[in-house]
């Protein structure tokens, strides 16, 4: 907390030389065992991870999907870069019911799409919905959009709809991805709450508060229909 650092003042001509200025600048707010010394005994990649996740978690760092992408990866977390700062969350929180009740909505809209497919559902795709966000909803929905396969990069068309299944996640940084979301245009966010069997479902017209006894339908989708107690037996 009392460390101030004007990341301007930072000339590293690479990476590795920008982690090793960050470490000795650092060093007397980092936990010992990332002092700059066992930086360079124990080498680059290590310690890259640990001192970039420190420096942007706690300064809000705000960087490009572009600067996101060269970032090492993690074993284990699931990152998205939302208005320009890295949201983090583990694996391990994804439990069980989160992926069982994931898996029953993608079933679900894919048995509806039909052949030929009326829409395309995607599970965690990467959106990269500006030059500083990048977010990959649990499940997404192509109405209108066709991506073309052949090309490469992340998909940037809009979805109609996505969905999150909430497993651990505060509800500020919830509402914060609810209205990142809608704010790029998404006409229909489902908040997928297994812990108390309901569905939030943000529309153009307000919020639907879904419980047991509902049907989850789309005007975005016609024809689907998902009674919550087959979602919530």
């Amino acid at each position: 907390a009392d460390c101030k650092l004007r990341l301007s003042q930072l000339r590293a001509p690479s990476m590795h030389a920008l982690v090793v200025d960050l470490a000795e600048a650092l060093s007397p707010f980092l936990a010992p065992d990332i002092a700059p010394d066992l930086f360079r005994r124990r080498g680059f990649a290590l310690c890259e991870v640990k001192i970039c996740y420190r420096v942007m978690a706690s300064a809000a760092l705000k960087i490009s999907v572009d600067e996101f992408v060269a970032l090492p990866e993690v074993d284990g977390i699931k990152r998205e870069l939302v208005n320009g700062e890295i949201w983090e969350e583990p694996l391990s929180n994804a439990h069980q019911s989160h992926e069982i009740f994931k898996a029953r909505l993608l079933q679900r809209l894919a048995y509806f799409a039909g052949l030929p497919s009326r829409y395309l559902v995607f599970s965690e795709s990467a959106y990269q919905f500006a030059e500083d966000e990048l977010m990959s909803p649990d499940v997404s929905v192509l109405v209108e959009a066709r991506p073309d396969p052949r090309s490469k990069g992340f998909l940037t068309c809009i979805p109609e709809i996505v969905v999150e299944v909430v497993s651990s996640e505060a509800a500020e940084r919830l509402h914060h991805k609810v209205n990142t979301y809608r704010a790029h245009g998404i006409k229909e966010v489902w908040i997928v709450l297994p812990q108390e069997s309901e569905v939030l479902l943000y529309s153009p017209t307000g919020i639907t508060e879904l419980r047991r006894k509902d049907t989850l339908t789309s005007p975005l989708v016609p024809g689907f229909a998902y009674p919550l107690e087959e979602l919530f037996p």
